[in-house]
């Protein structure tokens, strides 16, 4: 047996209802609009012909200036035979989303509305739209995000679809002489809205429309209705194509307005962790929230293991927030510089006393003070809290200042000798009594350096000779000793035979940190097998070439390891 289109249209719809008897429960409780989905309504009308409007039900306006001249019916199972569901008169068929109300809103489109409305010529026209005003239970809260909503379907007895709808959130009423029947659309900009070009034409299941919002703190209200008007509107059909103009009607149900709780990082608050140690960042998202850290990755949990601000964001129905927290490392200062230069041996290494600081020494004692039989490098752990540390004292007999100039040297004629020093942090002075630490010297001749130390003056004689130059010594004036095979080591190379060579290599205290008398012997940064720090050093290299007079310079080295 065939079965007409109009019946097999009904029976659809009829299947589609079964599918939407099962509410979300959670979603209900949370949903904040006020009789969401139409049910609660005043009593039945028993006068005229029974058709239930707007008004009638509960928590719903269609405003108020219009409302006695022209109102959308509510359709509900008191309404009369015109306006009950399932058969909605010349609108078609269709059965409410949930429950047993549900509200519909008429649209013209190029539609001269003269002859159709009498007494409201003038006030109806081609850009004529219907609104309605829903309210909250609470007003929302500043800062708090909501998934807002609800669910449309067009009507079948509608001439035209379109993508004209939006939901506007207030902090009041939207009074309909702002809305449809005086002022043309566009009125107020809705902050959930209808993607542009996404036509509503489902007159069988129902549309979703939804987004986000994040409120401002007086929001109290929401008005559903089509906010564009006929030049602003895509549309299923040309309007300038039919002089009498289109008409639609939306059918509204389940209206939401929800909560969104996004997760957070599981630390709240700002951590601070012990150098050298690892923490792991956890995240309180759950299903139906996708998650991105700062290097892009997706996992539920982050490790890390060096200070910095780290963050993940959270996604939802394409609304993202981001959470994130400091990482910071407890701050552990030794009262003990890391470089001493003492005068004699052995040398009692005094800590200032702090009762939030424990000294571990590498003879199994404990305590502010540790006696230091020799020149060496002291090894020590420093505890504070539950955070430990390594760290370590060079300690330097004074007598190892060895004089820092050269006995002898020259430079070629024409030329001029640079001594320079800057790499040195003790104070010098020169014969003359200059003070530079950068000091030319274009005389043969005699020269006296006085280097200030801990346990007195050091003193630098050197003989100045001027002579003639066919090779000449490369130095460089930086490497990086960390191993990646590019300027690991610092050396020189000779362009001709050498009769004498001799490097030096002396850090900012005076100390002398490398030497060799073979050319193809390099530094690697390091000072009895530990690394030297990251700085400027001083080198004084004296060398002679087979037949020639012997020379000497002295300049800086820069150690970039880390």
């Amino acid at each position: 047996m065939l079965i007409p289109n109009y019946k097999l249209h009904f029976f659809l719809k009829v299947i589609l209802l079964l599918t939407f008897i099962v509410v979300d429960e959670t979603l209900k409780a949370q949903n904040l609009v006020l009789n969401p989905s139409f049910e609660d309504h005043s009593p039945c009308r028993s006068s005229g012909d029974g058709t239930q409007f707007i008004r009638d039900c509960k928590y719903w306006t269609f405003g108020d200036s219009l409302a006695d001249k022209s109102e959308s019916a509510y359709c509900t199972s008191c309404s009369n035979n015109y306006f009950k569901p399932p058969w909605i008169n010349l609108m078609g068929y269709q059965y409410p989303r949930t429950g047993s109300g549900m509200i519909f809103l008429f649209n013209n489109y190029n539609l001269d509305t003269t002859n159709y409305f009498g007494s409201l010529d003038g006030l109806i026209n081609h850009n004529y739209r219907e609104f309605i005003n829903g309210t909250l239970s609470n007003v929302l809260t500043k800062g708090t995000v909501y998934h807002i909503g609800c669910y449309v379907n067009l009507s079948d007895s509608s001439s035209i679809a379109t993508d004209n709808f939006g939901i506007y959130i207030s902090d009041s009423l939207m009074d309909y002489d702002k809305l449809g029947m005086v002022a043309k659309p566009p009125f107020n900009i809705p902050q959930i809205s209808n993607p542009s070009g996404k036509i509503i034409s489902d007159t069988l299941g129902w549309t979703l429309l939804d987004g986000m919002y994040q409120a401002k703190g007086t929001e109290k209200y929401l008005c559903l209705g089509s906010y564009k008007d006929d030049q602003h509107s895509v549309c299923s059909k040309d309007l300038t194509k039919k002089e009498e103009g289109y008409s639609n009607s939306y059918f509204i149900d389940d209206v939401f307005v929800i909560p969104i709780n996004f997760p957070t990082l599981a630390q709240s608050h700002d951590t601070i962790i012990c150098p050298g140690t690892r923490i792991t960042l956890h995240t309180t998202a759950g299903h139906g929230f996708s998650q991105q850290w700062q290097d892009g990755s997706k996992g539920d949990s982050f490790i890390v293991s060096d200070p910095g601000i780290y963050w993940v964001s959270f996604d939802t129905l394409g609304y993202s927030v981001r959470d994130s927290v400091k990482i910071s490392y407890y701050q552990i200062t030794s009262g003990i510089p890391g470089e001493i230069v003492t005068c004699s041996f052995p040398n009692t290494l005094s800590a200032p006393v702090d009762s939030m600081l424990t000294y571990y020494w590498p003879d199994g004692s404990s305590g502010f003070q540790y006696i230091a039989a020799k020149p060496e490098m002291v090894y020590y752990n420093l505890k504070s809290g539950k955070c430990m540390i390594k760290d370590s004292i060079l300690l330097v007999d004074a007598e190892h200042f060895k004089p820092i100039l050269p006995k002898d040297t020259s430079f070629c004629t024409h030329d001029s000798l640079i001594m320079n020093l800057s790499g040195i942090g003790n104070d010098i002075t020169w014969q003359d009594n200059s003070t530079s630490k950068i000091y030319p010297i274009t005389t043969p001749g005699s020269y006296k350096l006085y280097i200030k130390t801990a346990c007195g003056n050091v003193e630098n004689d050197m003989n100045v000779f001027e002579g003639d130059c066919h090779c000449n010594l490369w130095i460089p004036n930086a490497f990086s000793p960390d191993s990646n095979g590019t300027n690991d080591i610092f050396k020189c190379v000779n362009a001709c035979p050498m009769e004498q060579f001799e490097l030096q290599v002396y850090n900012r205290l005076g100390v002398k940190v490398f030497q060799t008398d073979n050319i193809q012997t390099n530094w690697d940064g390091n000072y009895h097998g530990t690394p030297c720090a990251d700085g400027i050093y001083v080198y004084n290299v004296h060398y002679q070439f087979v037949g020639q007079p012997a020379h000497s310079k002295i300049g800086n080295i820069e150690l970039l390891a880390h």
